[in-house]
């Protein structure tokens, strides 16, 4: 099994930071992902591991969802892959 490590950040003003908070552990939780999800004013900073569909389909969420008002529309992932699992806890956020 392969697992694809999921790094991003980005400097962004975000006001409803903690309106999206539980939207997106949601998000995570719903696909299995697992990794930490940091949202302040200033951007986002993330970290997430799972397999290839479950972070394709997240990377979709972030940069589509009409939630996100388009901040996230040019976000740029760097990618890895690992053979196991690097993170022992659900997805959470801060």
């Amino acid at each position: 099994m392969s697992i694809v490590n999921l790094s991003a950040y980005k400097f962004v003003t975000i006001e409803s930071g903690a309106d999206w908070r539980s939207l997106i552990v949601d998000r995570c939780t719903a696909l299995g992902l697992r990794g930490t999800i940091l949202l302040a004013p200033e951007g986002i900073n993330l970290f997430v591991a799972d397999e290839p569909e479950q972070i394709g389909t997240f990377m979709d969420y972030l940069r589509t969802d009409p939630l996100f008002e388009g901040k996230f529309a040019d976000l740029v992932f760097k990618e890895s892959v690992s053979a196991t699992q690097p993170f022992g806890k659900r997805c959470s956020s801060s």
